[in-house]
């Protein structure tokens, strides 16, 4: 028997149960914030042993940041859809709607945590924050057709988009909506 037919110690990973995981801990960090997030609480309400867990994750942040991708993942579609006209507008507006649904309520907890925890904040920001600014760059690129050389406007329009959404997620003095999403994706065409 060869060393690659060895199984490894505990049971086969199943990909239900890391799904009901990271369905557990979105719902924790939805309802409760990072603090009640932990390891105990997502294993306790998950139904699974704690030990399951740190099979899968080295710690809480990364359990959390790989629920919160798969979140992303699940309710904002990256694909590029339809005609370029409104294929960046409609990809802001799925963002728009996760954060109005249940993702603004977790990134405003997370964002809280990263102030206070420096280590906490690398890992939230490239983890998931670069993820999320890279998909974005690509869309740009493909909805106002700019080269590769044109990187520095690719990043000043990612900042303009994230940094409104991150505002008015943050002070809630204006919706996320479609007027948002129509007003910044011309405002990208216009650059062109």
């Amino acid at each position: 028997m060869s060393i690659k037919n060895i199984p490894g110690p505990g049971r086969p990973r199943d990909e239900s149960i890391r799904t009901k995981i990271l369905k557990t801990a979105i719902m924790i960090l939805k309802r409760r914030g990072y603090k009640q997030a932990t390891m105990s609480e997502i294993a306790l309400v998950a139904q699974v042993g704690k030990q399951t867990l740190y099979r899968w994750w080295k710690n809480r942040a990364e359990l959390l940041m790989e629920a919160l991708l798969y979140n992303a993942e699940e309710n904002v579609d990256a694909r590029i859809a339809g005609d370029g006209s409104t294929a960046l507008k409609d990809f802001i507006m799925r963002i728009f709607e996760s954060v109005n649904k249940d993702a603004g309520v977790i990134l405003k907890s997370l964002v809280a945590e990263g102030i206070a925890d420096k280590k906490f904040s690398r890992i939230f920001f490239t983890t998931f924050i670069a993820k999320r600014q890279q998909t974005l760059s690509m869309m740009i690129r493909a909805h106002a057709s700019l080269p590769e050389k044109e990187s520095e406007t690719v990043c000043a329009l990612v900042d303009v988009i994230f940094g409104a959404m991150w505002y008015r997620i943050i002070f809630e003095h204006r919706p996320l909506d479609g007027k948002l999403a129509a007003f910044l994706s011309d405002l990208v065409k216009r650059v062109h």
